[in-house]
């Protein structure tokens, strides 16, 4: 499914005006459902999974979102098992972490440290996603409304100036390495910067020490985006 008709799927199953939260941490999928949400003409609800539960609470009692994208990792899942009394009535699509890397499944608990890999609960309101590569934005669309991110909103033309700028400091050969979540201002406007014929961005689920500066060492990057 592509990002386009997985677009259109979402405005058959969410309604117009209702709101799409994705639970997720730096994961190709994030793109791509961000891109379908935002070409459905139906509004996104940006969080970091990392954070506590009572820190996420407050902004999904606010929102509401009639549908949640989330991924099979057992930490983000767990969390998510917590928080959902405060969204009764979301629809909740799960993504395969294992279809997100391109190595053996094997090879992912490396990356997943001591969470593992989730099983979909017993809830008919969980069903699993089904995506495939994502296109680039359409520069020349008008978004229906901001996106939602944990410090505020952020309209349309805000973000293509930010990333235009950014694109503007870099050679198109450059590599970054995104060591904040997607969902931040910083994280959207590397990543629109990327798709709209910028530099390779290169992420990682995991934002500890650790990961990023093993992936510093290894990766050939050239500017680390914090």
């Amino acid at each position: 499914m592509t990002a386009g008709s997985l677009g259109g799927r979402l405005a058959q199953v969410v309604p117009a005006g209702a709101k799409v939260l994705l639970f997720l941490p730096n994961v190709p999928v994030w793109v791509r459902v961000l891109l379908a949400v935002l070409g459905a003409g139906r509004q996104p609800v940006l969080v970091d999974p990392r954070r506590p539960p009572e820190e996420l609470e407050p902004a999904l009692v606010e929102q509401q979102p009639a549908l949640i994208v989330t991924i099979d990792i057992g930490t983000v899942m767990d969390k998510l098992l917590q928080l959902q009394p405060a969204v009764p009535h979301a629809e909740i699509r799960v993504a395969r972490f294992a279809t997100e890397l391109p190595f053996p499944r094997n090879l992912l608990f490396p990356l997943l440290r001591g969470g593992g890999l989730a099983n979909l609960p017993n809830d008919p309101r969980f069903a699993r996603l089904e995506t495939a590569p994502a296109t680039s934005p359409d520069p020349d669309r008008t978004w229906s409304g901001p996106l939602v991110l944990p410090t505020g909103e952020i309209q349309q033309a805000e973000l293509v100036a930010d990333s235009s700028s950014l694109r503007a400091q870099a050679g198109l050969e450059e590599r970054w390495l995104l060591a904040t979540p997607l969902a931040s201002r910083t994280g959207l406007t590397a990543l629109f910067a990327a798709l709209q014929a910028g530099p390779t961005l290169v992420m990682t689920p995991r934002l500890d020490r650790q990961s990023l500066e093993k992936i510093e060492r290894l990766g050939r990057i050239d500017r680390r985006l914090d």
